[in-house]
């Protein structure tokens, strides 16, 4: 299917999705909160089934066809980043559906464990782990531990100040001598 095709039907079902949303939240059908959510779920069904299609044809070849094509790694990971959406999903329509419900409430903060997974992941996919990034990195530590090893050195260099007027508490030492010599 090409790209153009997905990006249509991708729109069409967050459309829906956001329209049985809006209508919901206006009270006026008593629709199930899984029911709303049918057009995300059609979203997550239909890219699962293209990704598997595309692993599986990775491999059964050994490779990808397109030369721009993920890595196994990443199609495994993009499994599970879907994986992840669906349990945060299905858990949000729980919560939703049965918030009145009698018995044990599922918290919040269980509810969106999987979506904190997923911005982990995102971080660290995300981030360019290259080696001209990660060598800057280590060249800022580095500097870093220069400037403040130079630091205490020229601080235990200089000692402590003799001078009384000079631990005044609020004055600057400037201006103190400033002081001193306009008052004789």
């Amino acid at each position: 299917m090409p790209l153009s095709y997905r990006i249509v039907c991708s729109c069409l079902l967050a459309l829906f999705f956001f329209i049985m949303m809006a209508v919901k939240l206006d009270r006026k059908p008593d629709w199930n909160w899984f029911l709303v959510c049918l057009p995300l779920w059609i979203f997550n069904l239909f890219f699962s089934v293209l990704l598997i299609i595309r692993l599986v044809s990775h491999l059964r070849n050994g490779r990808e066809r397109d030369t721009n094509a993920m890595s196994l790694f990443s199609k495994g990971l993009f499994i599970f980043v879907l994986l992840m959406k669906w349990i945060f999903e299905i858990m949000l329509c729980i919560k939703l559906q049965y918030v009145d419900g009698g018995g044990k409430k599922l918290s919040m903060f269980f509810v969106f464990i999987p979506l904190w997974i997923l911005l982990l992941i995102a971080v660290v996919r995300l981030f360019p782990w290259t080696p001209e990034v990660m060598s800057l990195i280590k060249r800022n530590v580095r500097t870093s531990e220069v400037s403040s090893a130079s630091r205490s050195t020229q601080s235990m260099k200089r000692g402590p100040t003799t001078s009384g007027l000079s631990n005044t508490v609020g004055a600057h030492p400037r201006s103190v001598g400033s002081r001193s010599s306009n008052s004789s």
